[in-house]
């Protein structure tokens, strides 16, 4: 059985597309600029001080997908709901300052 479902998917991976599953697919570039875009993301954050790092992580999902609210947020890291919404206010700010200062350089 074990050869078989791989048999099965290896098969699925060649299988054509229609024109309406084609349009569905992002484009290569999307795809890469995406990636890179991910890339510059994580690495600004974690240039962060770590409890701004947290907050972030945590508020947008940045590792698991699932987004907290502030309440949540400062439950999970036990800080206050005002603490937590000063640290990402912080965050934001220099995520902000260093997108800016790296597209700058980049073009």
């Amino acid at each position: 059985q074990i050869s078989r479902a791989a048999s099965l998917k290896q098969k699925a991976q060649w299988v054509p597309l229609g024109p309406e599953q084609q349009s569905l697919l992002p484009l290569p570039d999307e795809t890469v600029a995406q990636t890179q875009q991910a890339e510059l993301v994580n690495h600004l954050v974690n240039q962060l001080p770590r409890e701004q790092q947290n907050v972030l992580i945590l508020r947008f999902g940045l590792k698991d997908g699932q987004t907290l609210s502030l309440d949540e947020v400062a439950e999970k890291l036990n800080m206050s709901r005002e603490k937590v919404r000063w640290a990402q206010t912080k965050a934001l700010q220099a995520l902000r300052a260093e997108s800016s200062q790296a597209l700058y350089l980049i073009n």
